[in-house]
């Protein structure tokens, strides 16, 4: 609709049907929905894949190792932290970890060792 006023300005009303925008961003928001949806739906999959991956990888590697001790002895300037740093393998999360089942295994109170005395120190196999 095109209306002329007494200065020979142009105005121009269109015709909007009511609610015509309200369902455009109603239709834009389910868009975004739909997309964040999708997106958390990937990373959570995602995320899923790698911890089934990473539970068979572990899996395999307690079937195929074989725990086993030996006997270490103590010499001047060996650490117990230095002796587990050596002799840590996959199996444990950290040589602190390492640390613990040395003392563990040792029946040792502290980290304190001393020249001439013997550790049972674990370590794992392959058995393939």
């Amino acid at each position: 609709m095109r209306n002329t006023s007494a200065t020979g300005h142009v105005s121009v009303t269109r015709n909007y049907r009511p609610g015509a925008a309200q369902k455009r961003r109603e239709a834009a928001i389910k868009r975004t929905v739909i997309l964040t949806m999708g997106i958390i739906i990937i990373i959570l999959s995602l995320i899923f894949i790698n911890r089934m991956n990473a539970l068979d990888h572990s899996f395999a590697r307690e079937v195929n190792r074989q725990k086993y001790y030996k006997s270490v002895s103590i010499q001047d300037g060996d650490t117990l932290w230095e002796i587990a740093s050596q002799n840590m393998s996959d199996e444990y999360a950290s040589v602190e970890s390492y640390v613990e089942e040395l003392k563990k295994v040792n029946d040792l109170a502290s980290d304190q060792i001393s020249i001439g005395q013997y550790l049972t120190v674990p370590y794992y196999v392959s058995t393939n």
